[in-house]
Order: C-alpha cells, then structure tokens, then sequence
C-alpha cells in the first residue's frame, strides 16, 4: 500500500508539473524509479525481513514434542541377589513408550538476539543492492533528457536561420524589383529555405524517438510537443556519496555478525524440561505394566566441537574483510578517475562558452553588413546565406557548449552521489 500511494502521489505531481511548468529532470528520475520492475522488490524484501525477524523471535518460546517408540533388547538389568523362594524381578525385553517433552529455553548464549539483528542486517543490505541497480537509472535519464534539450535547441536555431532566410529574401526580392539584383538569388535562397526543412523533418523525427525511450522508462505518455525544463545549475561537490560505499558497510556489518554468531556457538545453552507419558516400563524398569510417568529438571549443553573450527572461520571472515575493503577502494579509485575527467570537461566547456558570446556577436556584425551590401547589390545571396550559416553555426555551437556543460555538471553530480 505504501508504494501504491508513493507511486500514486508521484503520478498526481507529474501531471501538475507538466501542465504547468513541463517535464523536469527530476520527476524523471522519480517517475522511472517507480516504473522499474525491480522496485516492486522492496515490500518482497521487507516481508521476508518481517518473517525471518518474527521466526528468530520465536527463539525463546517453549519447544513442544511428541515422540513414541517401540524396542526390543537382547538383555535387561538384573538384580544380582538371589532370594530362596522368590526369583529377582526382570524388566520386560520389549519395551513401550510415548510421552511429549518440553523445553524452556532460559539462556541460548544470545542467539535469539543475534538471528534478528542478522535477518535485520541482511533486508538492508539487499534493499540497498536494489537502490545500487536502481541509482543506474539516473545516468540513462541524464542521456535521454540532456539529448532532447539538445535537439530543442537546434530547432531553436533552424527558426532563427528561417528568419533570417526570409528576411534576406525579402531584401533580394526589392533588389531584384529595383533591376539591381539577378532572380537566381531568389532561387538560392529558396534552396536554403527547403534545406532548413528537411532538417527540421530530421531533427523532429530524432526528438519523436528520444521522447519514446524516455517515455518508456518513466511509464508515462509523452506527447511531441512536451516541453522539456531546463534544470538549474548544481554546485559540483567532490565528495562520493554513492549507495555502492553504503552497500560495502553493510556487508563488513554482516560479517562481523557472523563473527559474534561463531562466539555465541560455543557458549553453554541452559533450558529448562519436562517429559511426561506412558510406558511399559514406566520409571520404574521391573514394573511390567503401562504405567503414567513424570520427570522434570534443568538441562545444560556446552558444545565443544565449535572450538575445533573457530579460527579457520575467522580467518575466513577476515579474508571476506578484505575483498570487501578491496572492492570499496577499487571502486572508489574508478569513480575518482571519472569524476576527474568530468571536471576537466567542465573546466573545458567553461572556457569554450566564455568566447561563444563574442564570436556569435561577431558573426551577426558581418552577416547585417552583408545583408546590407546585397540589398545594394555588393553582394550576392551566395556570400549573404555563407555569413547566416557561420552566425547559425556560432549559436549551435554555444547552445550546444550550453547544454554540455548542464548535461556534464549533472553527470559529475550523479557519478559523485550528491
């Protein structure tokens, strides 16, 4: 039930948010933590937990049974007197019995305690396997959200070089009217204009695609014309907090609660018993008939065989130790190695956009002056469409250094767990 409401909640949010403000980046990541199959792991963990904790509770209730046996025997007790007159009495050679037994734990050498925490330990330490599979997710949504802000962006920059295609049609058309200009310049410029097109048939047909995968893993129906939201800029930290370091504690717990189990293996048990039944004999052996009997005390086992294997499992234990140890700094040395060149990257993107604005600038200096010197017939639709493929490019290029630069910010935050 609870995942059903958080699942609920979180469809509810997705279609406020994208009614109002659009797709963000992290109701995705919400959406498709939902939709995961593996999710639906969680409550299976979390009733075996429950079990297993219920089971080892159970340690200390009575242990009730019943039990029931036949026999016969070669020879029985004698008593060594020999009486004039009077034969010694024998015990029966087959014998009957059936009686229940039960036994009161009082003292297990703090097994009972140590089964709970263990079944405790073990529920999150997989609960936390599944968020490692789960946190995976992250970097896949990263890709498909950042690749469609990409395309938006483009498409974005095709209907500026539209605008500026036919306001330079425009211009030529005059020229062409005023006898200053050749007609084949408005051809070119048609040209152009359908080129802008099929780009956009392309890049619309990519986007249609991109939104479907991503469609699929958050469990929703994306439209074509989603809008997709910009996230905000994220301070990098470079501190790991990813749920693998929580995943390797777990582990080290769980092993040294196997250690304190080989402890408490090899200290004394104390229960109290009592056995109740019939028997032929009874207690008393020379009685030949069925006859009700009652016997009860206080029982204690010691078992020495753990001592004979103790230090082989430890040492064993130890050795589990260290792989763990072994797996935690491998793989903290391949995520260091990532996240460094993520910042390089960064670093990178940050310099190339400190000169976009000056270069896009630039060109939309050169392409107005050309504009100019072909409306007066300087210049031709040919050395006009050069300098609006240069400006489209330079604003390409800083939209794409843009979006870059979000898509690595996040990529560092995700591989870094912050």
């Amino acid at each position: 039930m609870k995942t059903f409401f958080l699942f609920t909640f979180s469809l509810f949010s997705f279609f406020v948010t994208q009614a109002q403000e659009g797709l963000t980046l992290d109701s995705c990541y919400t959406l498709a933590r939902e939709h995961f199959p593996l999710t639906r792991q969680h409550d299976l963990i979390l009733q075996s937990e429950s079990y297993t904790v219920e089971n080892a509770s159970k340690g200390y209730l009575p242990n009730i049974a019943i039990y029931g046996q036949a026999t016969y025997q070669s020879d029985v007790p004698r008593v060594p007197i020999d009486l004039p007159g009077s034969p010694p009495p024998l015990a029966p050679k087959d014998q009957y019995r059936i009686y229940g037994e039960i036994h009161q734990t009082i003292y297990d050498g703090g097994n009972t305690r140590l089964a709970k925490n263990v079944a405790q330990t073990e529920s999150l330490t997989k609960q936390q396997q599944l968020e490692v599979e789960l946190y995976t997710l992250k970097e896949r949504i990263n890709q498909m959200f950042f690749g469609i802000l990409m395309i938006d962006e483009q498409q974005h920059q095709l209907t500026l070089r539209q605008k500026d295609i036919e306001i330079g049609y425009k211009k030529v058309q005059g020229a062409v009217d005023g006898g200053i200009a050749l007609k084949s310049n408005l051809d070119i410029l048609r040209v152009e204009t359908l080129k802008v097109n099929q780009r956009r048939v392309e890049l619309t047909s990519t986007r249609k695609a991109y939104l479907q995968m991503l469609s699929q893993m958050i469990g929703q129906t994306l439209e074509e014309d989603t809008k997709l939201v910009v996230p905000p800029l994220v301070l990098s930290d470079h501190e790991i907090n990813r749920p693998e370091l929580k995943l390797y504690d777990l582990q080290a717990e769980s092993l040294q609660l196997k250690d304190d189990q080989l402890q408490t293996a090899n200290r004394p048990k104390v229960q109290l018993f009592a056995q109740a039944g019939l028997g032929r004999p009874g207690l008393n052996i020379f009685d030949r008939d069925l006859t009700g009997y009652f016997q009860g005390g206080l029982q204690v086992a010691w078992p020495l065989v753990g001592y004979y294997t103790t230090n082989n499992h430890r040492h064993l234990i130890s050795l589990e130790h260290d792989q763990i140890n072994l797996k935690r700094e491998t793989f903290l040395y391949h995520t260091q190695l990532k996240l460094t060149q993520q910042e390089a990257e960064i670093e990178k993107l940050e310099l190339l956009l400190a000169s976009d604005d000056e270069i896009v600038d630039l060109q939309t200096s050169i392409k107005a002056t050309t504009l100019t010197q072909m409306e007066n017939g300087v210049a031709t639709a040919n050395d006009y469409l050069l300098d609006v493929n240069k400006e489209d490019q330079a604003r390409q290029t800083k939209s794409l250094h843009h979006i870059q630069w979000l898509m690595a910010q996040y990529a560092a935050k995700t591989t870094s767990g912050n």
